[in-house]
């Protein structure tokens, strides 16, 4: 998924790829091409580059590229922007805390982690005691050595 602006005689002058949910722009321009633009707010040019964040917004304007930016000021909050970072809605707050050691544990899986730990572990599952906030991390060959995690 990407975006490319050519110039008025179809020259590519700028390519923008989203991978990850990341931009990643090149810039192809020539020191001698002249523009004509008339965006002139940052966050137009900043929904104009495929979102580029808005610190390399501001960069272009003093590269080769004539683009003036009078208004440099973020006065509105990029909504696809938002949402492209937050993959998943946050879980919702309970209101009931743990009055003892171990009466809640929150607990999460990871993996396969492409490099495997020092021990060769391509998973490790954390353990959260609610009321010690204590960690417990444990690393894993195969998903299938949890039930080895429960037994220590």
């Amino acid at each position: 998924m990407g975006c490319n602006i050519n110039n008025a005689n179809r020259i590519l002058i700028v390519t923008a790829r989203l991978t990850n949910n990341k931009s990643h722009s090149t810039l192809l321009v020539a020191m001698h091409m002249q523009f004509h633009v008339r965006l002139r707010h940052l966050t137009s040019w900043h929904k104009r580059m495929a979102h580029l964040n808005m610190a390399n917004v501001r960069k272009l304007e003093s590269c080769a590229m004539c683009i003036t930016i009078t208004n440099k000021d973020v006065d509105t909050v990029c909504i696809p922007c938002c949402e492209a970072k937050q993959t998943q809605l946050p879980f919702p707050h309970s209101g009931f805390r743990a009055n003892a050691l171990l009466e809640i544990a929150h607990t999460d899986l990871c993996g396969p982690i492409e490099t495997p730990s020092a021990g060769g572990g391509k998973y490790f599952i954390t353990f959260i005691d609610d009321y010690s906030c204590k960690v417990y991390v444990y690393f894993l060959k195969r998903k299938m050595d949890i039930k080895s995690v429960f037994k220590t």
